[in-house]
């Protein structure tokens, strides 16, 4: 477990919608993972056109 884990914290930095994806594959059924990459998609659409305000980091 932690040895996937080491790999996918470097597909992270690598790619974070593969992250994404490999989240959702593991915490939900596949009706779910649709609706997290919608709320995703929307997520990174707003980090994307709104900068982010310093106290949320």
């Amino acid at each position: 477990a932690l040895r996937r884990r080491g790999a996918r914290d470097v597909r992270v930095e690598a790619n974070p919608v593969d992250a994404l994806a490999a989240l959702a594959e593991d915490a939900a059924p596949s009706g779910a993972v649709v609706g997290s990459f919608y709320l995703a998609g929307l997520a990174l659409g707003e980090l994307g056109r709104v900068p982010a305000p310093a106290g949320d980091a």
